[in-house]
Parts: structure tokens; C-alpha cells; sequence
């Protein structure tokens, strides 16, 4: 066995090196898989069984003291806000999970823009636009009544007629007018207020032009 011993009640207990917390050991349970810990048996010990969604609590923080005086037995979510605030409190603990994440945006931005992320991408947008599609039934628009292939949810036939049904439900009226794109610079009719691309290809293609500078 490696690691600090202890003995408590006839049993053996081993300190785990990676969180620190000691667990029952056996020779038919070597590995300590789902074996007791200490400060469970300490409590249970004096105090009976744990419930069921409670946890044992070490008082002063630290899990080499096990005296029953400095366990305390609470809900899970108050334990795990006893350790949120005291780990808020403790500047290198910020610190680290400050790199921790900026090192899992990196990762992240790697993997996205690496051949496997690209082609997870590519298959996970094939099965959605194939959920989408399967999920399609006929309706018939509540603005210009056209039937179109929408879902189950759909009200409007475009974004145009819903947006010409929401003004008409304001009172507010929109003359069509000619305006130039924000993208390719040609002209088109714009038939909405808020129209600034003559089509959804140039949104879209200024919508990454602007993450592209973001970065």
C-alpha cells in the first residue's frame, strides 16, 4: 500500500493521493473502488447512518483531521457552497482556474479548427439540418395564407411576412425603399426596417468577416 495509513474502528484506511480523502482498504478491494472513507465512518460511527443526499463536511478544511468535533454532516449543495466561497477567498485557486480555462479555449480553438473538428462539424450540421427537415409538415402562413414547409411551431411562411404582421400589429407601416448592402454593395429593395444585406448569403458572410477581425 502507498500512502499515509490509519486506523480507525479495526479497519484500515489509505490516503488518496489525488484528493487527498482516505478510504477502507482490503486485499479483496485493493484498488479502493467505492471503498468507505474515513470521515464517513468516523460520523456514522457516532452518529448513525448518513441520509441520502448528505455529505460530511470537514469544519477547519483540512482532511487529515477526522476527529469527530470537526466533521459536520450537511445537504450536498450547502457542502459544495461551503467549498465554492472558501475557494473564491483563495487567490491562487482563482489563478488556476483562470489558466485552466485559457488553456481550455486554446484547446478548444485548436481542435475546432483542426481536420477532425472541421469534419465533426460538417456531420453534426448534416444531422441537424436532417432533424430539421424531418420535422417539416405543411402550414399555411397567418400573414399572406401562402402553405409552405415549416414547423410545427411556424406562423409565417418568411421573415418577411412576420415581420410585416408584427408591424401591422403595432399600427406601424413600412414603405419598401432601396438601399445598398452592407456586404457587396449592390442595391436591392429593402422590405423591412431592419433590412441591410440584400440577402441571407451576405449576413452571413459578414457575420464572419467580423469573428475573423474579432480575433
Amino acid at each position: 500500500m502507498n500512502g499515509k495509513i490509519v486506523e480507525f474502528n479495526g479497519d484500515t484506511y489509505v490516503r488518496n493521493p489525488k484528493s487527498n480523502y482516505y478510504f477502507r482498504h482490503t486485499t479483496r478491494n485493493a484498488e479502493r473502488r467505492n471503498a468507505q472513507q474515513l470521515h464517513r465512518a468516523v460520523w456514522e460511527y457516532y452518529n448513525g447512518p448518513i441520509p441520502d443526499g448528505w455529505q460530511v463536511h470537514h469544519i477547519d478544511g483540512d482532511v487529515d483531521n477526522n476527529d469527530i468535533s470537526n466533521l459536520q454532516c450537511l445537504p450536498a449543495k450547502e457542502h459544495l457552497r461551503h467549498h465554492a466561497r472558501k475557494n473564491e477567498q483563495d487567490p491562487d485557486f482563482v489563478a488556476r482556474q483562470i489558466e485552466n480555462l485559457k488553456a481550455a479555449q486554446e484547446a478548444a480553438k485548436e481542435w475546432h479548427g483542426s481536420p477532425e473538428g472541421k469534419e465533426w462539424h460538417r456531420k453534426h450540421v448534416a444531422e441537424s439540418i436532417g432533424k430539421v427537415r424531418e420535422n417539416k409538415i405543411v402550414k399555411t402562413c397567418e400573414f399572406c395564407g401562402k402553405q409552405f414547409d415549416g414547423m410545427p411551431w411556424s406562423r409565417y411562411c418568411s421573415e418577411s411576412c412576420g415581420d410585416k404582421a408584427r408591424r401591422r400589429k403595432k399600427g406601424l407601416k413600412f414603405e419598401p425603399q432601396e438601399r445598398r448592402c452592407l456586404f457587396c454593395g449592390n442595391t436591392f429593395i429593402a422590405q423591412k426596417v431592419n433590412a441591410m444585406f440584400c440577402s441571407v448569403t451576405c449576413k452571413n458572410k459578414q457575420y464572419w468577416k467580423n469573428e475573423k477581425e474579432k480575433r
